[in-house]
């Protein structure tokens, strides 16, 4: 089990009641979430409270986040070379979420500054697994300065 903290505008879009953030059951933890607008389209971006991981999708239909998320979160995975086993690991725990407000500051302004730096990435062309991938390159201050990739292995394979 895990939780999807969204922002106030996400969770106003949504439409849904909210619950106290329970314990999370995943190696990667809860996700903070926030919708994007680029150009004409609506993105969700989504991002691991434990490494910063960011993962990006079409924000259309935000009421289905829970179910949405861990396949977009499996897709970033994959595409940074993390084993199926561990991938399936991950997704099993995230079978059963619940939606909480946000509740860290640290969090939500990494998750601002990925919004920032998306439409950039999209202008380059880059399809939106790309893209998290791509951000999941940048250094980030919370974490140490290091790379959430780098952090996201590594939590990942102490699985193992």
């Amino acid at each position: 089990m895990f939780a999807l903290c969204c922002t106030r505008k996400l969770l106003d879009r949504m439409k849904v009641p909210t619950v106290p953030k329970p314990p999370s059951s995943t190696r990667l933890g809860d996700w903070y979430c926030n919708e994007v607008r680029v150009a004409r389209e609506r993105y969700i971006i989504g991002v691991s409270d434990r490494t910063l991981l960011p993962v990006v999708l079409p924000g259309r239909d935000a009421r289905h986040l829970g179910k949405m998320l861990p396949c977009w979160v499996a897709e970033v995975l994959k595409a940074l070379g993390v084993s199926r086993e561990l991938v399936q690991a991950e997704l099993d725990e995230m079978r059963e979420s619940v939606i909480s407000k946000t509740a860290n500051r640290r969090v939500v302004g990494s998750l601002t500054d990925f919004a920032s730096m998306l439409p950039s990435h999209l202008d380059a062309g880059d399809g939106i697994v790309q893209c998290a991938v791509r951000l999941a390159e940048a250094p980030c201050s919370p974490i140490g300065g290091d790379r959430p990739r780098d952090l996201a292995m590594a939590l990942l394979s102490s699985a193992a």
